[in-house]
C-alpha cells in the first residue's frame, strides 16, 4: 500500500512528484523485464492445479504459439501421483497455494497493464530505451506491444474461459480489487477473497 501523503506538509509537492516518478519507473521496468506471456501462462497453469481446475471440464487450455520463446510454460502440467498421496503437504494445501499463486500472477498482470503509467512514457525516456549512445540503462527486453498482445491472446482468453464455464461474476468471489482515491492519485489494491466468501461463488 502506498504511503499516505498529507497535503498540509510543507514538502507535499516534492514528495508527491517523487512518489509518482518512482511508480512510473517501477511500472516501466516491470514492462521491460517481465515476460507477460509467462505471467499469463502461470495464471492458467496454477488455476488448473488449484481446486478450481480439479475437474477436467473446469480446466483452461494452455495457449501455445509457434514462435513462443517460453514454450515450457505453455504446456499443461499434470500433478504426479506422489502429490496426490502426500501426507506432509496435502493435496488440499497444494490447491490452496496454487490458487494463491494464480491470484498473485493475475494481480501482477492486471496491476501493470491497467496502470496509467503503462502508456505514459516521456519521449526522452522512450528514445533512451532504444539503445542510443548515451543510454546508461539496459535495453528493454520486452515492450508494451508484447503486453498488449499477451492481454488479447492469453489474459482475455483466460477471463472469457472462466465466464463461459461459470458466470460473469464468478471471479469477483475469488480475486478482489478496490480503488482508493488519495488526493489526485488513484490507488488500486488487489486481494484474494477470504475462503468463506469464495464458497459463495456458485
Amino acid at each position: 500500500e502506498e504511503e499516505y501523503l498529507d497535503a498540509e506538509d510543507a514538502d507535499f509537492k516534492e514528495t508527491s512528484e517523487r512518489v509518482i516518478q518512482h511508480k512510473k519507473l517501477t511500472i516501466r521496468r516491470m514492462v521491460d523485464n517481465l515476460d507477460p506471456n509467462i505471467i499469463c501462462d502461470k495464471i492458467i497453469t496454477h488455476w488448473n492445479l488449484s481446486s478450481e481446475g480439479r475437474l477436467p471440464a473446469n480446466k483452461v487450455a494452455n495457449i501455445k504459439d509457434d514462435d513462443d520463446e517460453s514454450s515450457e510454460t505453455s504446456h499443461m502440467m499434470i500433478r504426479p501421483k506422489r502429490e496426490f498421496e502426500a501426507t506432509t503437504y496435502t493435496l488440499e494445501e497444494q490447491e490452496v497455494h496454487c490458487l494463491e499463486i494464480a491470484f498473485l500472477c493475475w494481480a501482477l498482470f492486471e496491476g501493470v497493464k491497467e496502470a496509467k503509467e503503462f502508456s505514459t512514457k516521456p519521449v526522452a525516456e522512450t528514445d533512451k530505451r532504444k539503445g542510443g549512445k548515451d543510454d546508461d540503462e539496459p535495453k528493454a527486453i520486452f515492450t508494451p506491444l508484447r503486453w498488449q498482445l499477451a492481454k488479447a491472446k492469453r489474459y482475455d482468453y483466460f477471463m472469457e474461459s472462466i465466464t463461459n464455464m461459470h458466470h460473469a461474476k464468478y471471479l469477483h468471489f475469488l480475486f478482489g480489487r478496490i480503488e482508493i482515491l488519495r488526493g489526485e492519485r488513484l490507488q488500486k489494491l488487489f486481494y484474494l477473497v477470504p475462503e468463506p466468501i469464495r464458497a459463495l461463488k456458485a
